[in-house]
């Protein structure tokens, strides 16, 4: 399965992407703010902790999508999916795949 074959309706209306597509401005602005070094810092933690959120999230769907496809329950503390497709693993891969983007 390729997730670029995905439509990309999907990929852009997942919350989480939507939620990159208001980030991204507020972070901008806080880059172009930036006056001196303590500044600079400030906005380079902002940028690590939402990098941080990000990969945490794409690692829980991705050892989501691995235990779904091993035929195992979800771990504990895994976010159920937003949706309800047919197919579980399609949605978490597409969860991994829109976080990774």
């Amino acid at each position: 399965m390729k997730l670029l074959e995905a439509d990309a309706g999907e990929v852009f209306s997942h919350p989480r992407h939507e939620a990159a597509q208001k980030l991204l401005p507020q972070l901008i602005s806080q880059l172009r703010a930036c006056e001196n070094v303590a500044d600079g810092y400030e906005f380079q933690e902002s940028l690590f902790a939402a990098l941080m959120d990000t990969e945490e999230a794409r690692n829980v769907a991705s050892r989501a999508v691995k235990r779904l496809r091993a035929g195992h329950q979800l771990q504990s503390g895994a976010p159920e999916p937003r949706a309800r497709p047919q197919h579980k693993v399609l949605l978490r891969a597409l969860e991994s795949f829109v976080r990774t983007r």
